[in-house]
C-alpha cells in the first residue's frame, strides 16, 4: 500500500502529512498516562482560560494512528523518568525535619533531546485538546505542524528559538503556586493561506507550553503553523522569545535543588543532569 493511500485512510491522524500511517486511530492521553500515574492529577489550561484537572481516567484524544502513536513511546518513557525524579525530590522538600542529622545526595540523568520531544508532542496534544474542549473560534484549519513532525519522526533537531527552555529561579512566567501545564498564545496574528494567498482574519496562535512542577519551571516553544522558522520568529514569536531571553536559558545541562533543615545540619542535594 502506498503512503498516499495510507494518508487517505487516516486523514485525521495529525502526523499523516509525514506518510506511513498504519492501523486505526488510537486513544492517547493529552498528558501521557505513564506521567499521570506518577504525578497524579495535574492542572492544564490556556493563558486566559480556567484550568481543567487531568488524571489517568480523563481527557483522551483520538488523533494519531497506531503506528505514529507507538513511535512516540520512547519520549513518554523519558518524561516518566523526569517526573519520577521531580516527584522524589518534591517528597523530600515537603519534609519538615530530618532525624539524626541525616544528609542525602541524589543524582538523576535524563535524555534532554527525548524530553524536549515529549514537550513537543504534549504541546500538539494540548493544541488539539483546546480545539475539541475549549472550541476556540480563532484556531484555524491551517495549523500544520510540519516542523514538529520532522523533529518527532524524522530525527531533525529543534533550531533556536524553538525547543526547551529552563526558567531561571526568582523570575517565573507564572506564579510559583500555579502548578500545572499552560499553553500561551500570540495574539491577533494575520497569516496568509498558502493555496489562495488570502490574508486571514486575526488569530491567536499557540506557541509555548509552560510547566511548573515541584518548583521547576520549563517552557517549550514550538511552531504549529506552516511558516518556516524565520518567518514564524519574525511574525509572531518575537515578544515571547524576548521574554524568554530575559528569564530563561536553552543551554542548560542540569537542575540543582538544595534544602537545609533549620533544626540541624542535615541537608539534601539533588541534581538532574541532562545528557
Amino acid at each position: 500500500m502506498s503512503n498516499e493511500n495510507r494518508h487517505k485512510l487516516n486523514p485525521i491522524c495529525w502526523a499523516s502529512i509525514n506518510g506511513g500511517c498504519r492501523g486505526e486511530l488510537t486513544k492517547e492521553h493529552v498528558i501521557s498516562a505513564s506521567v499521570l500515574k506518577i504525578i497524579g492529577n495535574i492542572r492544564v489550561g490556556k493563558e486566559r482560560d480556567e484550568y481543567k484537572t487531568f488524571g489517568t481516567g480523563s481527557y483522551v484524544l483520538k488523533r494519531l494512528c497506531e503506528h505514529h502513536n507507538s513511535e512516540l513511546s520512547r519520549y513518554d518513557d523519558e518524561a516518566r523518568k523526569f517526573f519520577s525524579a521531580l516527584t522524589t525530590i518534591g517528597d523530600v522538600l515537603k519534609e519538615v525535619s530530618r532525624p539524626n542529622n541525616l544528609s542525602e545526595q541524589r543524582e538523576f540523568t535524563i535524555g534532554k533531546l527525548h524530553l524536549e520531544r515529549w514537550f513537543a508532542k504534549t504541546f500538539m496534544n494540548m493544541v488539539l485538546f483546546n480545539t475539541t474542549v475549549f472550541k476556540p473560534e480563532n484556531l484555524p484549519f491551517y495549523v500544520t505542524p510540519q516542523s514538529i513532525i520532522n523533529q518527532l519522526y524524522n530525527g531533525s533537531l529543534f533550531k533556536p528559538p524553538f525547543g526547551l527552555y529552563l526558567i531561571k529561579p526568582g523570575n517565573p512566567i507564572v506564579p510559583e503556586n500555579e502548578e500545572g501545564f499552560k499553553i500561551f498564545e500570540s495574539n491577533n496574528v494575520n497569516l496568509i493561506k498558502a493555496d489562495t494567498g488570502i490574508r486571514s482574519e486575526p488569530y491567536n496562535i499557540p506557541l509555548l507550553l509552560h510547566m511548573n512542577f515541584t518548583g521547576v519551571h520549563l517552557a517549550g516553544v514550538f511552531n504549529a503553523t506552516p511558516l518556516q522558522d524565520k518567518q514564524a520568529k519574525d511574525s509572531f514569536l518575537k515578544p515571547t522569545i524576548d521574554l524568554l531571553n530575559e528569564r530563561a536559558s536553552q543551554r542548560f545541562s542540569e537542575i540543582s535543588i538544595q534544602k537545609r533543615w533549620s533544626d540541624n545540619e542535615a541537608g539534601y542535594n539533588a541534581k538532574i543532569k541532562f545528557v
